[in-house]
């Protein structure tokens, strides 16, 4: 009942729908509340088991994903030498070593790894890093990538950055990846940076040893 007074960001204080981290609104880093939902509803719809919402691109979502890996005891990520720079630098900031498929180009555009690049790969390596589709629209077989990393008992992980549009088609990286990122600011209507992470179990959404 009395004049609402507010001592947080921002300093426009309620003035259009911006407002920040209160009992009402909910916390990124801490959901409970609409946002929880809503990634709740969010994972429903992709398949996964969790999904987080990102406010820093598809870099942050590209960066946990690492991060689990390296958080179960996973050391080397096999991975195209034209994957975006937030893969090598994550791999860096976490210690993790790049196992490169071949750099292979056609009329200076590079190409997406053959069967044989990915199964050579991954035998020196933990887990699978794919971009899907990449930004010159091209796919890797997802279908044999699955398949393989099945067969090997390694997770596939899988930059859908420019793909987000694709859910319901074959295409998306939610339908064979155990971890993919969806970069929505780039081809739905999200706000800049808007993206999500998933995980298609517990496996590597939970805490360790909850999952």
């Amino acid at each position: 009942q009395k004049k609402h007074v507010s001592f947080h960001t921002p300093g426009h204080k309620k003035r259009g729908a911006d407002i920040t981290e209160l009992s009402y609104s909910d916390n990124l880093f801490s959901p409970h509340g609409v946002i929880r939902a809503a990634e709740e509803e969010t994972a429903e719809r992709l398949g996964a088991y969790r999904t987080f919402f990102l406010t820093d691109g598809s870099t942050a979502g590209v960066h946990a994903m690492l991060y689990a890996l390296k958080a179960r005891g996973k050391k080397r990520v096999a991975l195209s030498p034209y994957s975006h720079p937030s893969v090598s630098g994550g791999c860096k900031l976490l210690d993790l070593e790049c196992v490169y498929f071949p750099a292979r180009a056609y009329d200076g555009i590079p190409r997406q790894p053959s069967r044989e690049e990915m199964e050579e790969a991954l035998k020196n390596a933990d887990a699978l890093f794919l971009t899907s589709p990449d930004y010159y629209g091209y796919f890797p077989d997802l279908a044999f990538a699955r398949e393989l990393t099945l067969r090997e008992e390694k997770p596939l992980l899988i930059d859908g950055a420019h793909g987000s549009h694709l859910h319901f088609t074959d295409r998306h990286a939610g339908r064979y990846a155990d971890m993919w990122v969806d970069g929505a600011h780039k081809s739905l209507p999200a706000l800049t940076q808007g993206a999500a992470v998933s995980a298609k179990s517990g496996a590597w959404a939970d805490p360790l040893g909850e999952g």
